[in-house]
């Protein structure tokens, strides 16, 4: 449950919602069970009279508006993200090197992607080209997206996950049309990841 739970949380953005959400995916559990009760465990597909309860459940989960992932990189890695429902806003950094005003937990980073995705729409970062995202679901229906990642997040491998909050602009007098901004590094205190073991196929 604690998977469910974190989906549940994204989707969301609220304790209040988390604690709905659980009481109907346990709900639909518990419908689930009951149905294939009947059957002694053998396959077999619900009838409408079963598929009814739990489709009503399900009409009543519907994703949250503007709820965000903040900003955070993607060391050394690739992900392709495919916008599967509503509308999302991207914004991606990169980092920019050798920059004096970078110390310690802050770092200067230059904006290049800044939009609006909707569904159906696939995009993509590189270890060099838009690494530091941030994306906040649309303000109509919330949004859901599947990422792809290669190589996944590794701690004990330097592949870490840094989340970033930005803390000014600053003027680019070479190029005006650059976005040059502040970023500090931190711990973000109302946002949760589980991770989940993978059990499928071998890759």
């Amino acid at each position: 449950m604690s998977f469910l739970n974190a989906v549940w949380r994204f989707a969301t953005g609220s304790d209040k919602d988390l604690a709905v959400g659980q009481k109907a995916l346990v709900r639909i559990h518990q419908l689930l069970s009951e149905a294939m009760s009947l059957y002694e465990g053998a396959p077999r597909a619900l009838t409408l009279e079963q598929i009814a309860p739990i489709r009503a459940i399900c009409d009543q989960l519907t994703a949250a508006n503007c709820v965000q992932i903040p900003l955070h990189d993607h060391p050394g890695m690739s992900v392709i993200s495919r916008v599967l429902y509503g509308s999302v806003h991207i914004q991606a950094y990169d980092l920019v090197k050798k920059c004096t005003e970078s110390s310690g937990k802050k770092h200067v980073a230059q904006l290049c992607v800044d939009k609006v995705a909707t569904a159906p729409y696939t995009t993509e970062l590189l270890p060099a080209c838009g690494n530091l995202h941030e994306l906040i679901g649309g303000d109509d229906v919330g949004c859901a997206v599947l990422d792809i990642i290669t190589p996944p997040y590794d701690s004990n491998g330097g592949r870490d996950c840094t989340y970033f909050r930005v803390l000014d602009s600053i003027e680019n007098a070479e190029n005006t049309s650059e976005k040059l901004v502040v970023l500090e590094s931190y711990e973000p205190l109302d946002f949760d990841v589980v991770p989940e073991a993978y059990r499928g196929p071998e890759l």
